[in-house]
Order: structure tokens, then sequence, then C-alpha cells
């Protein structure tokens, strides 16, 4: 999971409690590449430099976090509790993939006790319960074959991996008013602010719109 700030916490032997003092933090994907752009926000930024020059585009790195420095005060060898919480919107604007906008981490995850040795380099995969599932789609539209929209009724679709691009279409007569309406939803329908900011196109348009959903 991408922009979560996940914790470590030397445990005191004396109290048996988590330290304020010695802990360490490290931002999940700090190393993966953030925003690539997509085809309606573009590619480059207002200087007309790519978005994704920053980071590594290595899938290994999605996710990543490296807790590497945790100062261990007493022996050699301890215990560390790891956390995982969300990056404050207010004062962490410019830190990790999801940058200047933060969003909630999908589901939860139960704190972790390690028992470390000073020097050790420890794999731990963190399992997020409750998070939101990825459908598999069973087929995906193309600039050039765009997959239609269903004419009425309410229409939704679901975000896809990173660098995925999916392309729809749907028909529009000009005699008609038309509006949209685009809402940030979680996977049970409950509306969400922190979680997605929908790109949107208006028309008028020349040739039959568009709808573009960047993953």
């Amino acid at each position: 999971m991408q922009g979560v700030n996940v914790v470590a916490r030397w445990i005191d032997p004396s109290t048996g409690q988590p330290s304020g003092q010695y802990a360490i933090s490290s931002v999940s994907g700090f190393a993966f590449t953030g925003n690539a752009g997509n085809p309606i926000t573009g590619f480059n930024d207002v200087l007309g430099q790519p978005l994704n020059r920053f980071g590594s585009t290595d899938t290994n790195l999605e996710g990543f976090f490296d807790m590497a420095g945790l100062i261990i005060p007493k022996g050699n060898a301890g215990q560390v509790q790891i956390s995982v919480e969300a990056l404050d919107p207010l004062r962490s604007q410019q830190v990790g993939p999801y940058s200047p906008w933060q969003v909630q981490p999908s589901g939860g995850a139960q704190l972790i006790t390690l028992n470390v040795n000073v020097g050790d380099d420890i794999a731990q995969d963190i399992l997020m319960q409750g998070s939101a599932q990825q459908d598999a789609a069973t087929s995906r539209g193309s600039y050039s074959s765009p997959l239609p929209v269903p004419q009425s009724g309410v229409w939704t679709g679901t975000l896809s991996p990173y660098g995925d691009i999916d392309y729809f279409s749907f028909m529009l007569n000009p005699a008609e008013p038309r509006s949209s309406t685009s809402l940030r939803l979680m996977r049970r329908a409950s509306r969400r602010s922190r979680k997605l900011n929908p790109p949107s196109a208006h028309g008028p348009w020349p040739t039959l719109p568009e709808l573009f959903l960047p993953g």
C-alpha cells in the first residue's frame, strides 16, 4: 500500500511500553514514482518536466518502507513495535507518493512486535485488514476502441493498478441539456473526500466524447 506512515518504536523493557523518544517512521512507497500523469492532467508539470522523473518504476518498491536508523538505547537487542497510520494532510503535504494530497489508508493493521538485534536486516510484510480488494476487469477499452457506457442508470468504475488507463465512450444529443455528477466513493458506496480526486472533462466536443479514467 502506498502513502501510509509506517512507525517503529523501541519498547522500553522497564515499562513494556513503546517509547515516544526512540522511534522512526517511513512512508510506504517513498522510493516509487508518485504522480505519473494521465491524458487529462497531462504528463508534464508547468515547466515541461516529466511528472514521473522522481522515483523508480520498479514495482518491487511500490509500498516499500525502510526502518534503518532506529536506535536501541540499551544493549544490542530489544523489541520494536510496528504500527501504521495516515499522514497528516496539513503538515505532510510534500511527503510521500501522494503529495500534495494525502489519502487515508484502506483498512487497518494490527500492531506488530519484533525481536531485533543491532545490525539486523529484517523483511516484514504488513497485512492491511479490511482493505478494498481489486476487482479483475473482464475487458478493457483502448483509445481507438473505447468501451460503451450504459445509456441510462448509474455507472461506476474501479481504480486500476498503477499506470493503467481505461477508455469509455458515451453518446450525447447536442439538442438536449446535459449534466454529470462525479462522486468519490469507497467500495461500500460511502463517500470519501480523502481517497479519490477524479478529473473531469467537459464539452462541447467536435467528435464522439471520451471519458478517461486513469489508474
